[in-house]
């Protein structure tokens, strides 16, 4: 069993009862490394799960080049933005949303594997054209398993 969460409130609950915990990065405001070292500092053991288990969701678009990708992750910016009291969009933070070739992608999960200490992720792409979403899967599929 698994709990989706974006803060370290879900983290405790997720630790209370010896569940595995996915941290919803591309959808959280907190830091995630924060939130995931609190969770394993407070697991409690179960039978069904004797050590504490990680996961973290990220968002991703990926494209053939750079300027692609990002004009796919710009096109859909109304469903990953916030507005804020000037009606503008703010810049979609890195940490949530991963934009890029693969192989740049690949780099910062990369990344985040090691900062997180974890080696699952769960990828969301955010894309409503369903054959570049299909491709930004197959790309990534592509940098993760054939260089």
């Amino acid at each position: 069993m698994w709990l989706l969460g974006t803060n370290i409130k879900s983290a405790a609950y997720a630790a209370e009862f010896g569940t595995g915990y996915v941290f919803g990065q591309f959808m959280s405001d907190v830091d995630g490394e924060e939130v995931l070292h609190a969770y394993r500092e407070a697991f409690k053991p179960t039978p069904h799960s004797p050590i504490p288990r990680t996961m973290v969701a990220v968002g991703v678009v990926c494209a053939d080049t750079e300027e692609e990708a990002q004009q796919l992750a710009s096109a859909n910016a109304a469903l990953l933005l916030k507005e804020y009291d000037t009606g503008e969009p703010s810049q979609f933070p890195d940490r949530k949303l991963l934009v890029g070739t693969a192989s740049n992608v690949k780099k910062r999960l990369e990344q985040l594997s090691l900062l997180y200490g974890v080696n699952e992720f769960i990828i969301v792409t955010m894309i409503p054209d369903y054959r570049k979403r299909l491709r930004s899967f197959e790309l990534l599929a592509s940098a993760l398993w054939n260089d």
